[in-house]
């Protein structure tokens, strides 16, 4: 995606700037969520306040379900923000103010190129993308539009709220959501059911079924008991100059009683639900024998495996992966 315009980005900056002079942290906190729905209609971001979740004031935009599954997860304390499991499940825009040493030189070049000046800590802003599997990196054209939308209906809305105009909860109505639209030009009002939490659909089957009648038929029925995770990397990659850095994903199974690597496959960026399952048919059939019992303590891993092991007969439990831990500590913190 091309970056904004410097218009597009002197626009996003007066839109934050008209939000934090209207402190709305002062009448709304991270539990109040207002859905602003994106002016083409193509996708819904939901907005907090976060206050404390992020160490700062500021906005959230949480984009999609999976953007709520993990504004969900903040607020009841699953998940740290400023982890690395935060950066892997964290699907938002985020509008804080920070220092001058907290932006990257590219952010600092296009505020230059756009005439937009700060000075003194703690009130520059910090404007950031956040995306499973990605960096956190600055704002593309269409998240730029987005955000400084989303900026303006959070500052109407607290102003509204704080002069009684607006109730975001009646006695009788805490399951809506207040949500705005935009229609024949003018911003408005809409209530809706407060999203529920988006169930996991059934794994589909595996698209090579005979490659696992194979694997089954000709492998070797062993004892062992293998851990399995599927994961990001700590260690990120830029394809090349300019271009948002992304972590590799790394399916790994360990022999847990010798704590040898049975197999691993680097995947490179975003891969596909199918390719992780292909990584995981691989190492099934470069390993000397089937596992009798495969744990992982990942419930996505569970999603990915059990067609697989199931066809392969091979018995798969959810429990903790002390193995696969240990090598993730050890990896990440290799020289190099």
């Amino acid at each position: 995606m091309a970056d904004p315009t410097r218009e597009q980005l002197r626009q996003l900056h007066r839109a934050f700037g008209e939000f934090w002079d209207a402190s709305p942290w002062q009448v709304l906190d991270e539990l109040d969520v207002v859905a602003v729905e994106h002016p083409t209609g193509r996708y819904t971001g939901y907005c907090s306040v976060p206050g404390s979740t992020f160490r700062g004031y500021g906005l959230a935009v949480f984009i999609g379900d999976e953007g709520l599954s993990g504004y969900l997860d903040l607020v009841n304390d699953e998940v740290d923000p400023e982890s690395q499991e935060g950066l892997e499940r964290i699907n938002a825009l985020l509008a804080v103010r920070g220092d001058r040493e907290s932006l990257r030189e590219s952010e600092l070049a296009a505020m230059r190129r756009a005439r937009l000046r700060y000075t003194g800590r703690g009130t520059w802003p910090i404007i950031r993308s956040l995306r499973p599997g990605y960096l956190p990196w600055r704002l593309d054209e269409d998240e730029a539009v987005f955000l400084t939308a989303a900026l303006g209906n959070m500052t109407d809305v607290a102003s509204r709220v704080s002069s009684g105009d607006l109730v975001l909860y009646g006695e009788d109505d805490y399951d809506l959501m207040l949500m705005r639209v935009f229609r024949d030009g003018a911003w408005i009002d809409r209530w809706i059911k407060y999203p529920e939490p988006v169930a996991s659909a059934p794994a589909p089957e595996y698209h090579d079924p005979e490659r696992l009648r194979r694997v089954k038929l000709s492998m070797p029925r062993g004892t062992a008991v293998w851990e399995l995770g599927v994961f990001y990397v700590h260690a990120y990659v830029q394809q090349e100059r300019g271009s948002r850095p992304y972590f590799p994903t790394m399916a790994l199974a360990i022999d847990r009683s010798t704590s040898l690597i049975v197999g691993m496959k680097l995947l490179e960026e975003s891969p596909s639900y199918e390719e992780r399952r292909d990584a995981l048919v691989e190492i099934l059939e470069n390993a000397d024998a089937l596992p009798s019992l495969v744990v992982t303590d990942s419930a996505e891993t569970v999603s990915l495996a059990r067609p697989i092991l199931y066809e392969t007969g091979v018995e798969l439990t959810l429990e903790s992966t002390p193995g696969i831990h240990n090598f993730t500590l050890t990896f990440e913190n290799s020289p190099g």
